[in-house]
């Protein structure tokens, strides 16, 4: 268990450390697609 936190802890941009649960390009992936489906009901005909 300590293994797989030390494992997930990073540093961001800023020089802060932080626990990454998921991977940074999976986050954006993800983001991008809530984004769209979330602007989907919203698109003119």
């Amino acid at each position: 268990m300590l293994a797989l936190l030390l494992a997930a802890c990073a540093t961001s941009p800023t020089g802060r450390r932080q626990l990454m649960l998921v991977d940074e390009d999976m986050a954006i992936k993800q983001s991008a697609l809530a984004y769209t489906s979330m602007l989907e009901p919203y698109k003119k005909k």
